[in-house]
């Protein structure tokens, strides 16, 4: 039979185990939000160097375009080789999508290109 102070026991154990994990989690998330909080400030610990865009030619060779710092490179990279195709002064503007530049080249007028493809059709005999 059980009596009362195995009762007692066993949930004091269950009791002390249960606020211990509560806390060792409290402490954990704690750490993991220190860390993320100091690295966005730290000037050190930010990233120096960013993949602006890469374009795969074929399944082992690919084209990235690499900023480090002020100064943007292009470079060629495959599985056993990484070279430098051209370098980028900070004057030369590259086009981004963080800049807003989707679409490098204007788009026509809708209204335009409709009039054209119309004048097209009944042109045709």
């Amino acid at each position: 039979m059980i009596t009362q102070e195995a009762v007692s026991t066993t949930t004091l154990f269950f009791n002390v185990f249960l606020k211990l994990g509560l806390i060792l989690l409290l402490i954990y998330s704690g750490a993991i939000y220190l860390r993320r909080r100091q690295n966005v400030r730290h000037p050190l610990h930010r990233k120096q160097i960013q993949i602006l865009e890469t374009t795969h030619l074929s399944p082992h060779r690919a084209l990235h375009l690499v900023k480090v710092g002020s100064q943007t490179y292009l470079i060629g990279a495959t599985d056993h080789n990484i070279q430098l195709l051209s370098q980028f002064e900070p004057a030369d503007s590259i086009p981004t999508e963080e800049a807003g530049v989707n679409h490098p080249l204007p788009l026509p007028d809708f209204s335009a290109f409709f009039l054209r493809s119309l004048n097209k059709i009944k042109a045709k005999p």
